[in-house]
């Protein structure tokens, strides 16, 4: 078992794994304060006892010692991550979080070529290229970055930007799409339809076996399927999209990240 930690752009969790179940899994509002996160990383020194290892997944990138370099929905930029975590574990990592999510697909799934992306607060993705996670010179898979008319995907589509551009946040749309209210539906309609386009330029980038998708908005994917497909169809080679609802999922992928960085 190891020590686990995802740090999310509104929720923060910790817990034990063994990379396929989570155990003492504690939940806590993603903090708008330094002082509040010592507070909950001081309790999460306690999981020490459990492991000498900590993996730590941030929605941003840190360099090898721990120090954050981009983090841009999370108020912990230019802080070192590991450091509130010495004397406590023996072994601590950083990486992103959709890193971490696709070691799932890397140790569990054989993944060669695909993509995993994270659509939640942002939008975040992880490119495995021959069975490794491509980095580039560190930043790679920065996806919700990618340019679309004046502004990037993210800020079209990103769980922070949807009230702003769609009047609801999406958890309001979901549950008014639930009681069948049409102008929720048509919101979802033109929501998808820009994820369609998102979907489709990834796909003549990287050209991938099959994409998979998590994250809080993948919840209302019944309300946008339907309009993605009718963009993808216009790309002719089928591309497997597969959908995965856990809430864990970068909790369980963390487990894996000392594990990848030694065998690469």
């Amino acid at each position: 078992m190891k020590a686990v930690v995802d740090i999310g752009g509104t929720k923060l969790f910790s817990a034990i794994s063994n990379g396929y179940d989570v155990l003492e899994i504690t939940s806590y509002r993603t903090p708008k304060r330094l002082s509040e996160f010592m507070e909950i990383f001081e309790k999460i020194n306690d999981l020490s006892k459990f492991s000498e290892t900590l993996n730590i997944a941030i929605p941003g990138r840190a360099d090898p010692n721990g120090l954050i370099t981009f983090l841009p929905n999370v108020n912990l930029k230019n802080f070192n991550i590991i450091v509130p975590f010495k004397g406590h574990f023996k072994n601590i990592h950083v990486n992103n979080d959709v890193f971490c999510g696709a070691l799932n697909l890397i140790f569990k799934e054989n993944e060669r070529n695909s993509i995993l992306v994270n659509w939640g607060s942002g939008i975040g993705g992880a490119i495995i290229i021959d069975g490794k996670i491509y980095t580039g010179n560190g930043n790679a898979g920065e996806i919700g970055h990618i340019s679309f008319g004046k502004k990037d995907f993210e800020n079209y589509l990103g769980g922070l930007f949807i009230k702003k551009n769609y009047g609801y946040t999406g958890f309001e749309l979901h549950r008014m799409a639930e009681n069948g209210d049409k102008d929720a539906l048509e919101k979802f309609n033109k929501i998808g339809t820009k994820f369609g386009y998102f979907l489709r330029s990834l796909i003549y980038m990287i050209d991938p076996d099959s994409i998979y998708l998590f994250g809080s908005f993948i919840n209302s994917w019944k309300f946008m399927e339907e309009s993605v497909n009718r963009v993808l169809e216009t790309y002719k080679r089928n591309v497997k999209i597969n959908i995965i609802k856990d809430k864990y999922y970068v909790l369980k992928g963390c487990y894996f990240l000392d594990d990848y960085l030694k065998k690469f």
